[in-house]
């Protein structure tokens, strides 16, 4: 799919030879700038975070990757899903795809095996143990935390190859703001504002933010077909608002006592596939609502001087509206499929987790979670016109509960070295999965499915030694359980997909071994390696009739290797880059020449990211260059289909007009690439866009 890639490969290259040119004149001591010091953001939600610091606030799992608010505000990142690609082992998967929803992958694993959190609290849809990443916006996030593999038990269960928490805003100074808009190509506009204020023994922040686009552009590379002409992408439109707030009481030191509320309302289309089959079974589908309510208490409650414990209460309410029409004019309801499909669902749950250093050279917490969670769906039935509808079905509902205990412990070996051993017990109860189908159960009705427990161990050990106040070395092991979710077991598919109750949880063993460190204060470098067993494998397969099947496909090996630096060439340049090599194989079928072959999808073997930035000698005007690259990947378990590779370069320059208030401009998709993550799904073409910040703080 990618044409000519001489931008990229030039851009690229351009940040390797300025990487080795400043490597060799780095004798030169008395000429080598200052590497710039990576933030410790003062404005972070610290309720929130999950990883144990040491006494300098660092994260003490070198293994663990920040994205800070900084470094979304630099790539202009204002969904997860772009904020996240940032990263090496982070790769965007499912495209738009027919749910016009985009996921992340974190070294070959899913959302579904990789949870993400809220302030440390799961936000993930409660049926599909996952969600639309495109409908959460970064403008209220001052980090998002990427636990890879080896991560803390004290998330909880499901943590199968990591985990990602996006953590809020929290004031520092007695008044502080930050509010900005922007306009992009395909009448795409947005603003934000978030203020707070912080009288020392309580605090409160508040936020808000809207995202229209009504549509995105095509590729002129793209060649039309009978369900997208050039152009404008058919229903790609999508809105999104968002208010939140918490107030805290900080009566003493290390007590604080917050109460959380955000609200967010979404709507959005879904572009038809592109593929010129005429009879390929495709889905017309558009979301008047995808709305998502959360409340939560969190607090933290010192015990002497050396021991605490944290709470975190949450419930959490998620409606969502799917309607399905007939053809890419989405003017005529698919009745065979049911016209509107209806989510009314609802999580409850808690954390309490205690922790102490009362033992010396030991940091010992532990943490007890409980989660329920509770999915209503029905359809409603009809004709083709509005005015004939049947009655919509009567509520089906499924649930289940989790519950999980683990104890993790930082111990300092010796003044360089230190472990980090855990372990976890976690619990899956099925409580109630029921169906209505008159046609597949007679006069009646209903179905009730059968339901089950699992339970998992689930040990980890980590150990990390300091080279230099800068330089450290690490290797881990982990053994995490994933719990198939309500949709994996139970969701039909609208009459695609067979149920499948007697799925088993997925295990994997996970093992990383890195170094990072900081060459002559100007070039920070990091590297990973990691391979990961997984047995009883998920998978959506083929099966006989034309229907398709969630099972357990059997042992997968996934290995790889992450590279990732960042080079201050002078005061006014810089550069960073990082590349991902993922090899993925279904290690229970070895003959890929056997037609019922599973092909392992949405994953690229290579990925990779660069950028650079140069400061002008005009106060307060940059330009920044940045290109991406993802190879190809299977998007099929049959091996049909394949996104092809692809890459994109991206250009922007952004003025600082005073202290506070900066106006920016650029291209994204700077020469107008035609490429896909899914097969039959592209991305936009070249698109330009315009926004203000204004930062204000006293």
């Amino acid at each position: 799919m990618v044409k000519n890639r001489p931008a990229t490969i030039i851009l690229m290259l351009l940040s390797v030879f300025m990487f080795l040119f400043s490597t060799i004149e780095v004798r030169a001591e008395e000429a080598k700038p200052k590497l710039k010091e990576t933030k410790t953001d003062e404005n972070v939600f610290t309720l929130g975070e999950v990883e144990v610091r040491d006494k300098s606030e660092k994260i003490k799992n070198t293994t663990v990757e920040k994205i800070t608010s900084e470094e979304m505000e630099q790539f202009n990142r204002y969904r997860i899903t772009d904020a996240l690609d940032l990263i090496p082992g982070a790769t965007i998967s499912g495209g738009a795809g027919q749910r016009n929803e985009k996921s992340v992958s974190i070294r070959g694993f899913d959302v579904r095996q990789v949870p993400v959190f809220l302030d440390g609290i799961p936000v993930y849809v409660p049926a599909d143990r996952s969600f639309d990443f495109n409908r959460f916006t970064t403008f209220d996030l001052s980090e998002i935390v990427v636990s890879k593999g080896f991560t803390s038990v004290l998330y909880g269960p499901n943590t199968l190859g990591g985990a990602i928490n996006m953590v809020t805003k929290r004031p520092s100074k007695a008044f502080e703001s930050t509010v900005g808009a922007g306009y992009s190509t395909g009448n795409t506009y947005y603003g934000y504002a978030n203020v707070g204020t912080n009288q020392k023994k309580w605090y409160f922040q508040a936020g808000a933010s809207y995202f229209n686009t009504d549509f995105f552009p095509m590729s002129n590379d793209y060649t039309p077909t009978i369900r997208q002409g050039g152009g404008r992408r058919i229903q790609s439109d999508s809105t999104d608002n968002k208010v939140s707030f918490k107030v805290a009481l900080t009566p003493a030191e290390s007590h604080e006592y917050a109460f959380g509320f955000s609200k967010q309302q979404g709507e959005k289309g879904g572009p038809p596939n592109t593929r010129p089959v005429i009879n390929y079974n495709t889905s017309y589908w558009t979301w008047p609502k995808w709305d998502k309510t959360s409340y939560y208490i969190a607090s933290n409650t010192p015990l002497g001087s050396k021991s605490y414990v944290k709470t975190r209460l949450y419930y959490d309410k998620f409606e969502n509206w799917l309607d399905m029409f007939t053809s890419n004019t989405y003017e005529t309801y698919n009745t065979r499929q049911g016209e509107r499909s209806y989510y009314d669902d609802n999580t409850v749950g808690g954390t309490i987790e205690a922790g102490t250093t009362l033992i010396p050279r030991n940091n010992i917490k532990a943490a007890f979670h409980y989660k329920r969670d509770t999915h209503d769906e029905r359809n409603r039935m009809g004709t083709t016109t509005i005015a004939n509808r049947y009655a919509p079905e009567p509520w089906q509902r499924t649930s289940d509960r989790t519950m999980s205990a683990g104890v993790e412990d930082t111990i300092d070996i010796t003044k360089k070295l230190y472990a980090i051993a855990g372990v976890s017990y976690d619990i899956n109860d099925g409580l109630r999965a029921t169906e209505w189908n008159p046609a597949n159960y007679g006069p009646v009705g209903w179905h009730h499915f059968k339901t089950g427990s699992e339970s998992a161990w689930n040990p980890q050990l980590g150990l990390f030694y300091r080279l230099s106040d800068a330089g450290k070395i690490h290797a881990s092991v982990a053994r995490k359980t994933r719990f198939p979710s309500m949709k994996d077991k139970f969701n039909g598919g609208f009459g695609t997909r067979l149920e499948n109750p007697d799925l088993k949880p997925e295990k994997a063993i996970n093992y990383e071994v890195g170094y990072d460190d900081v060459y002559f204060n100007k070039l920070k470098f990091k590297t990973n390696l990691f391979h990961n067993d997984i047995s009883d494998a998920i998978q959506n397969v083929a099966v006989a009739g034309g229907m398709t099947q969630n099972q357990n496909i059997g042992k997968v090996k996934q290995y790889g290797l992450e590279l990732e630096g960042f080079l201050s060439i002078t005061n006014n340049l810089e550069c960073g880059a990082n590349y991902t090599y993922i090899n993925r194989t279904n290690e229970t079928d070895v003959d890929r020449n056997n037609p019922k072959y599973i092909r392992l999808t949405d994953v690229p073997a290579h990925k990779a990211f660069t950028y650079v930035k140069y400061m002008t000698p005009l106060k307060g005007l940059s330009v920044q260059g940045s290109a991406d690259y993802n190879s190809s990947r299977t998007n099929s378990t049959d091996g049909v289909y394949d996104s092809g590779a692809s890459s994109r370069v991206n250009m922007k320059l952004s003025y600082i007009i005073k202290e506070g208030l900066t106006v920016e401009a650029g291209i994204n998709n700077l020469l107008d690439r035609y490429y896909m993550y899914t097969d039959g799904y592209p991305e936009p073409g070249r698109t330009w866009f315009a926004n203000l910040t204004y930062k204000f703080g006293k």
